[in-house]
């Protein structure tokens, strides 16, 4: 889409200022967030299964098909994000 040049920022306008330093997660703030979420996940997990038990009710072929694999995938990322949250409780690198 193309900018119109009336509206369009000017090319010389002040550079805005950085963001501050952001302080790194220590270990127990990490995994507190991965532990929200696999319960997230847990959470969308239960929709999708409420929203597939209803296509599957009114008969709609293509959201049953679509939903299978929106639980399918949901569920491999719940079993790779619990395998990252269980080597971080044992002690793993944090993730950068």
């Amino acid at each position: 889409m193309p900018v119109d040049p009336a509206t369009a920022p000017s090319l010389d306008a002040p550079v805005s200022k950085p963001a501050p330093p952001q302080k790194p997660f220590d270990r127990a703030e990490t995994i507190a967030k991965r532990e929200a979420d696999l319960k997230l996940l847990d959470d969308t997990r239960t929709r999708l299964e409420k929203e597939l038990a209803s296509a599957q009710a009114a008969g709609d072929a293509t959201a049953v098909h679509d939903l299978q694999i929106r639980i399918t995938r949901t569920s491999e990322l719940r079993k790779q994000r619990s395998g990252e949250l269980d080597k971080l409780r044992a002690g793993g690198e944090l993730p950068k």
